[in-house]
């Protein structure tokens, strides 16, 4: 992106505002701290929620305690009530959520900052790099121009990589934690039909996410499908049958094809 232009700017930095939500995340939490308080950019407030961990997750929080700016570790109803709580205490003027199976490109804040202060109240969004466990990406998502009319078809909503104005949370609220799974695609599609919400969107990559989020697996799958289903049905998105039946004829097939999978392994 060249050299950044607030360091050049009189006006004073913005803070940005990091939440990490964890629950027994001792296997990754310390990759998450550390791409937050390793970035560069000066103005830093670091947010951890922990749902009343009972591995080794507080032990890590304690060891970075002193480039956190606020931790607890209380139980939750769930991983975007913990975000609600993170946002809570929040003072920030634009606000990221990264999560402890998840981490930060080096050195990003400074790129998502600089195009920050050039399209105020405007959420900010990058790519995506899906990792597996040896931290190889599998995948990359490309968020560009053609972001909300993705999000609007019930395209994936990656929260690590979106950093939104306070502003905007206060205009579109917290998440709705009765979702249990897709809580941040709802938030982004009421945003985006209510209160007309814009992004502006920078061509790098902006976080890394473990395949095994919340979200993956089949298991939690048809879960998923109904809560879209639901989202896009409650805000009259059009086509939302028809996605959503696209949506669950791509999940019978997986499934079916992960059991072919599995009585093929027990077989041989």
């Amino acid at each position: 992106m060249g050299k950044i232009s607030y360091s050049d700017s009189s006006q004073p930095l913005p803070k940005l505002s990091i939440i990490t939500a964890v629950l027994n995340g001792e296997k990754s939490l310390e990759k998450t701290i550390l791409s937050v308080i390793n970035q560069s950019y000066p103005n830093i407030e670091y947010i951890i929620i922990d749902g009343a961990s009972s591995d080794g997750t507080i032990d890590i929080i304690k060891k970075y305690q002193n480039r956190i700016s606020k931790w607890i570790s209380e139980p939750d109803k769930g991983i975007y009530d913990a975000m609600n709580k993170g946002i809570g205490l929040t003072s920030g003027e634009l606000i990221g959520i990264i999560n402890s199976d998840d981490h930060y490109a080096p050195e990003i804040f400074n790129n998502i900052v600089d195009l920050y202060l050039k399209n105020h109240c405007k959420c900010i969004a990058g790519n995506l790099d899906i990792i597996n466990n040896e931290g190889e990406t599998i995948n990359k998502i490309k968020y560009c121009k053609k972001y909300v009319k993705r999000i609007m078809k019930g395209g994936p909503a990656s929260h690590p990589t979106i950093f939104v104005p306070r502003e905007i949370y206060q205009i579109v609220g917290l998440f709705d934690s009765n979702y249990r799974i897709a809580a941040d695609f709802e938030w982004q599609i009421r945003g985006i039909v209510k209160h007309k919400v814009e992004y502006a969107f920078i061509d790098d990559t902006v976080a890394y996410m473990n395949i095994g989020g919340i979200s993956s697996g089949l298991s939690n799958r048809y879960r998923v499908l109904k809560e879209i289903f639901h989202i896009r049905s409650k805000y009259r998105i059009e086509s939302a049958l028809i996605l959503g039946l696209r949506d669950i004829i791509i999940y019978i097939i997986k499934l079916t094809l992960n059991k072919f999978k599995i009585i093929n392994e027990e077989s041989s």
